[in-house]
């Protein structure tokens, strides 16, 4: 859901599932990177986060494009038989 508008907001620690976090200074579409998963996610303030393709990533944070490949292209290179 992309195009969904939601309230500006920062996370805090218990807000941030992952170990991999990319934080909008805007307070809008923050974005988390399962490394188990290899899967991007976007973070709600009062929702589950949302599983992403890398693609769609990419669309929500285009300024951050060299950040989400380079996550993705780490964990391909760890997980080959993935």
């Amino acid at each position: 859901m992309l195009s969904q508008p939601e309230q500006p907001w920062q996370p805090g620690p218990n807000d941030l599932p992952f170990t991999t976090h990319l934080i909008n200074p805007h307070g809008d579409r923050h974005l988390g990177f399962n490394d188990v998963e290899g899967r991007f996610y976007r973070l709600w303030q009062h929702r589950q986060p949302e599983p992403l393709h890398t693609g769609d990533a990419i669309l929500l944070r285009p300024s951050d494009i060299d950040q989400i490949i380079k996550f993705s292209m780490i964990w391909v290179k760890n997980h080959p038989t993935h």
